[in-house]
């Protein structure tokens, strides 16, 4: 089918994309636990940044799970796409009905006489 090298190639580039977004995903994430990790904790009434590293690592989590789905999605997209799929039976052929040389009487089934004359078919 024509579609095959169609998902082969869709599917190839979500791979791409989706390792793409695991990776920026977990870089920010490393990062951000690394600026949390030197600050010191939180207290009431002093403002840290402790919600803009809640929210860098909210969205580094989102893409890490985007990343994911696209990876998946495009490993699946690939596995339909690479032409292993089992050709199509071929159709049956139509035959000629047969006749019998002798007296001209259709033969039917697979026997070996005419069932009209007994004559000898094949």
């Amino acid at each position: 089918m024509s579609s095959h090298p169609a998902r082969v190639r869709q599917g190839k580039g979500m791979i791409a994309a989706g390792v793409a977004a695991l990776a920026a995903g977990l870089l920010i994430q490393t990062l951000a636990v690394q600026s949390v990790g030197g600050e010191a904790p939180p207290q009431l009434g002093i403002a840290s940044g402790f919600g803009d590293a809640a929210a860098t690592s909210f969205t580094a989590e989102l893409m890490t799970l985007a990343g994911l789905v696209l990876a998946i999605v495009g490993i699946v997209r690939y596995a339909q796409g690479d032409g292993h799929t089992e050709p199509a039976a071929p159709a049956p052929r139509a035959t000629a009905p047969a006749f019998c040389s002798s007296c001209g009487a259709a033969i039917t089934g697979k026997g070996r006489f005419c069932s009209s004359c007994g004559t000898r078919t094949s």
